[in-house]
């Protein structure tokens, strides 16, 4: 999966979404904000569509989380300088 950053323009609140993005979803989206994270995704998607992405997509940060996990686990049984 695909990974990237947005910036939000501080004087006019706005951000930048990908031409791909607006491409896919369109240009009316819904956001469902948490005090740490959020969705954003297409108006006219049923929720239980959106649902089953983000379990795609929960499953790949934990694929992610454990492959960090392996090589900082092997980066520290290296011996320096080998």
């Amino acid at each position: 999966m695909v990974e990237f950053e947005l910036k939000v323009n501080e004087k006019q609140g706005t951000m930048y979404m990908p031409k791909w993005v607006r491409d896919a979803w369109g240009h009316d989206l819904k956001i469902r904000p948490d005090t740490l994270g959020g969705m954003i995704y297409p108006c006219d998607i049923p929720l239980e569509d959106v649902m089953e992405s983000m379990e795609v997509i929960l499953m790949d940060m934990k694929h992610d989380i454990t492959l960090r996990r392996r090589a900082a686990e092997k980066t520290a049984k290296t011996p320096m300088g080998v």
